[in-house]
């Protein structure tokens, strides 16, 4: 099962490989967040995506739009600009946070962007890393998330993005019977590929300081995706060598202080 095309009611033609990318928090300006995307930065990327798509140019991969967590501001600022460019996105979303923790959609947002067109898929229940989860915790972060927010906009749940990026193949096991056919990752380098009846999915964070030009390197085939694929991996190896916890307080304390330099 291969994934629908998210930024675009057109279908993407057989050789035009998607690079899915992964927005946090949008609004206007630079904020204290790494993954912060400024308004107006946000809206040159969907230009640079509809140019691309447009010109069907063999040498560029087609980017598609999904939002992780639930914060307002994908729907505040994001959706606005989604519609003005005929645009559409998943939104990946944190079931228990939804009409819980402010600054976080309600449900009934999530049932306009439903409306609208756009995809409402799992991002869990809490957001933990599902490697640290016992069994019985796993199962209620993929399937309380998945029968929420399916009961809540009448509409199926097929597919989650990892929390935190932790995942191995217990997590894709407990996935697949949790009922969900689609895996998001967080690996930039990763191709799509299908594992135990899944697909699995990479994606690339969006961080702040990705500039519409940027983008576009990076979606041209060559070898400015593949230093950044390196330096994905360089991250991930460090995360093994140091262990998860560790290497999510150093995430935290960098993720905060990037956009201050």
């Amino acid at each position: 099962m291969s994934a629908e095309s998210l930024s675009s009611s057109e279908t993407n033609s057989p050789d035009r490989t998607p690079l899915y990318l992964i927005y946090h928090e949008l609004g206007p300006g630079r904020q204290p967040y790494s993954y912060h995307c400024a308004t107006e930065e946000f809206e040159r990327h969907l230009q640079l995506a509809g140019e691309l798509r447009r010109a069907a140019h063999a040498g560029f991969r087609v980017p598609e739009i999904t939002f992780d967590d639930g914060h307002q501001s994908q729907y505040s600022y994001a959706l606005p600009l989604l519609e003005q460019y005929g645009a559409h996105a998943v939104f990946f979303v944190t079931a228990g946070w939804i009409a819980e923790r402010k600054d976080y959609m309600k449900w009934s947002d999530l049932r306009d962007l439903h409306a609208r067109g756009h995809q409402v898929q799992s991002h869990s229940w809490s957001h933990p890393m599902l490697t640290h989860c016992n069994d019985a915790e796993l199962e209620k972060e993929l399937s309380y998330s998945r029968r929420l927010i399916q009961d809540s906009l009448g509409a199926p749940v097929d597919a989650i993005s990892i929390p935190n990026g932790r995942w191995d193949q217990r997590v894709v096991r407990a996935c697949v019977a949790a009922g969900y056919r689609r895996i998001f990752t967080s690996d930039s380098w990763r191709d799509e590929e299908e594992q135990g009846g899944v697909r699995i999915f990479g994606r690339t964070n969006v961080a702040q300081s990705m500039t519409a030009p940027a983008l576009k390197r990076l979606l041209r085939r060559g070898a400015w995706k593949m230093l950044h694929d390196a330096a994905a991996r360089g991250k991930n190896r460090l995360r093994q060598a140091v262990g998860d916890r560790a290497y999510h307080r150093i995430w935290r304390i960098v993720s905060r202080a990037d956009a201050t330099k």
